[in-house]
């Protein structure tokens, strides 16, 4: 009757461990699904990381470049003091020229800057939201480098009409034209910070590039934080993974221990 009592005992502790080991099971396969997403989402922050931080580079280039523009127009401006007289046709000329390129300018850099904001709005989604296409983010991410590459040819225009005005000024302006050509020149592209110097003609050049630089640093600044983030959440996720998966070996060799008193393999 002891042993009937005993090995009743011994069936029942092997059913409450089999019940066990299928709940460990269940926890590992549950953490391992959780490990696995977040791996996906860690692997596609670091590659939006990697763009952003490449942006902010190009964009950085972009902003030396505007600077350096801007020294060039000062430049401009303090030699159209002592410039000579020229023709009328040739200032005509060149204000026309440069009145094209001002048009091109703003427009391309208006649209430059929407197509990083856009980048810059479907990257922090993603932070959020792992469901959001990898593909959209990686075409918003290569759109807002196209775009970076138009401030570039921007630049090149700016450097044409810099010497295109210069080679009207020595050629037939008069001091006074080509002053006036000059600070025509000056607020496309210099940015004054003093109030009453501005003009009701738009923001420079100056100051939309470095606007533009300013939000691709932000972006590369919340792509880190995205990256961080889901990093730490990959750590915790293996950290869950290793000790369900350790408490599932040890339930399954106290099960495997159980059956094997009651002559159970």
């Amino acid at each position: 009757m002891v042993f009937q009592d005993e090995t009743a005992e011994k069936s029942a502790t092997v059913k409450e461990l089999e019940r066990a080991v299928e709940d460990a099971r269940k926890r590992v396969a549950d953490a391992q699904a959780t490990y696995n997403s977040f791996a996906t989402k860690s692997q596609l922050m670091n590659g939006i990381l990697s763009e952003a931080s490449a942006h902010l580079t190009a964009m950085s280039t972009h902003d030396k470049m505007t600077m350096d523009s801007v020294q060039k127009v000062h430049s401009l401006t303090e030699s159209a003091i002592d410039a000579m007289a020229t023709s009328k046709d040739t200032y005509i000329d060149t204000e026309e020229m440069l009145k094209s390129i001002q048009e091109v300018v703003y427009a391309t850099i208006e649209a430059a800057t929407e197509i990083a904001l856009t980048a810059e709005l479907i990257l922090q989604r993603k932070a959020t939201n792992p469901l959001i296409s990898s593909q959209l983010v990686s075409q918003a991410t290569q759109a807002a480098t196209d775009a970076g590459k138009a401030v570039t040819l921007i630049n090149k225009a700016l450097t044409a009409s810099y010497v295109a005005l210069s080679s009207a000024g020595q050629a037939s302006f008069t001091s006074e034209i080509t002053r006036a050509e000059v600070q025509y020149l000056k607020k496309l592209v210099v940015w004054e910070h003093d109030p009453e110097e501005q003009t009701t003609e738009g923001p420079s050049i100056e100051q939309l590039v470095k606007g533009y630089y300013l939000e691709a640093r932000a972006s590369e600044k919340n792509a880190q934080q995205a990256s961080d983030e889901s990093q730490q959440q990959l750590i915790k996720a293996k950290n869950d993974l290793n000790r369900t998966t350790t408490n599932l070996s040890n339930v399954e060799a106290a099960l495997k221990a159980a059956r094997s008193t009651i002559g159970v393999g």
